[in-house]
């Protein structure tokens, strides 16, 4: 892809990213291998997957580490890190399509622009992001050394909280989920 280029380091989300959607939503079956990916479970709300479904032909399995974008709901706008297994109707897998972004900077980079996703859902009844819309979004491109510096920042931060909070329980447990996800 050819980045379209808004401004000096600057591009629009849909030239760098495919949107992925779900064809064949998946269907819950008993000894299913891959979990079915929820957005309780993306958070952390639930450290397991509640269900679980068999390889869905024609349906891209998501990989530990893709981003994911919540398009309808009242989270709307929400972003996750993927975990392996097949994602819900109501989200969309972002595939780079570019060297431009380091992988796992490239989910803190949309994460930071949650935000701005979740003022862009629309609905009075179920609230929804349109995927021009999500295309329309504006990133800045930093140079690689400084991606590569902000992930090395981050990660550790983050792996730290994965592991305390299993041990949390009640309001603390919610508050550092809270303070992962912000």
């Amino acid at each position: 892809l050819t980045p379209q280029f808004g401004g000096p380091d600057t591009c629009l989300l849909g030239t760098v990213a495919g949107v992925r959607r779900t064809k064949n939503p998946a269907s819950v079956e008993v000894g299913g291998t891959y979990p079915i990916l929820t957005p309780n479970y993306l958070r952390g709300f639930i450290s397991q997957p509640e269900q679980f479904t068999s390889e869905i032909e024609g349906e891209t399995l998501v990989e530990d580490g893709d981003t994911l974008v919540l398009l309808n709901g009242d989270n709307a706008g929400e972003v996750f890190y993927g975990k392996k297994g097949y994602m819900s109707s109501t989200m969309a897998k972002l595939e780079l399509g570019t060297n431009l972004f380091n992988r796992e900077y490239f989910y803190y980079l949309i994460k930071s622009k949650e935000p701005e996703l979740r003022n862009m859902a629309m609905g009075n009844v179920i609230k929804r992001i349109g995927i021009s819309d999500l295309r329309s979004i504006q990133l800045s491109i930093p140079p690689m050394v400084q991606q590569i510096s902000v992930v090395r920042y981050l990660n550790p931060r983050i792996k730290a909280l994965d592991e305390l909070i299993p041990m949390l329980g009640g309001e603390a447990r919610e508050t550092m989920l809270n303070y992962r996800q912000a």
